[in-house]
C-alpha cells in the first residue's frame, strides 16, 4: 500500500502575533499531473504540527485505440488533445472547459477579471474586462459579484464540455493523524 507522509510545522517565533485555530494548517490536494488542478477537489486539511498518513488510490480510465478512431459524437468523449476552438487549456479535460465556462460567465456577468484569473481566448479582442475591485460597499463589490458567479449553477448551463476518454480519479483516505 503505497503512503505519503506529511509533515508541517506551525512557526514559533514570538513576533508574530497570535494565530486563530485555522491558521497554521495547509490544504493537501492530489491531482493528474498534466490536468487542470482545482484545490476544492480531494483535499483534506492537516493542522500544524500534525504528522498525517494518507492513502492515495487511484484509478486509471484508459481506452483502446479502436475507440478513439470514433467519431466524438459517436463514443461522447474528447481525449486531451481534441481541443475546441477558442478553448484555453493546451491539455483538454472536462474539468478545464468548465472553468472556462464558468469563467467567461462570471466576467460577462461582473464585468471584471481577477488579478490572478487568465483571459479566455474567447474573450481576448472582445472585451476590455477591467480588473475587479473589491469595496464595502456591496453594490460596488464587483470582485464578489465575481466570485459569486464563479459558483452559480447557470453558469455552466450554456456549456458543452464533453467528458474525458481517459483520465486518472484518485480517492484519498486519512489513515492515521499523529
Amino acid at each position: 500500500m503505497p503512503k505519503l507522509y506529511l509533515f508541517f510545522y506551525r512557526s514559533l517565533k514570538s513576533h508574530l502575533p497570535t494565530q486563530p485555530k485555522d491558521r497554521g494548517s495547509a490544504l493537501v490536494a492530489i491531482n493528474e499531473w498534466l490536468a487542470y488542478f482545482n484545490v476544492r477537489w480531494n483535499n483534506f486539511r492537516v493542522a500544524g504540527g500534525q504528522e498525517v498518513v494518507v492513502k492515495i488510490q487511484p484509478v486509471d480510465f484508459s481506452s483502446s485505440g479502436s475507440f478513439r478512431e470514433l467519431d466524438v459524437t459517436t463514443r461522447k468523449c474528447r481525449f486531451h488533445d481534441e481541443l475546441n476552438v477558442g478553448e484555453m487549456f493546451r491539455y483538454r479535460t472536462n474539468a478545464g472547459c468548465t472553468f472556462q465556462c464558468r469563467l467567461e460567465f462570471a466576467i460577462m456577468t461582473a464585468g471584471c477579471l481577477p488579478w490572478n484569473y487568465p483571459m479566455p481566448p474567447n474573450l481576448r479582442s472582445a472585451n476590455n474586462a477591467s480588473m475587479c475591485k473589491s469595496s464595502l460597499d456591496s453594490s460596488h463589490n464587483f470582485l464578489a459579484k465575481f466570485e459569486a458567479a464563479m459558483s452559480v449553477p447557470k453558469a455552466t448551463e450554456e456549456c458543452q464540455c464533453d467528458s474525458d476518454c481517459e483520465h486518472v480519479d484518485y480517492t484519498l483516505q486519512v489513515m492515521e493523524v499523529f
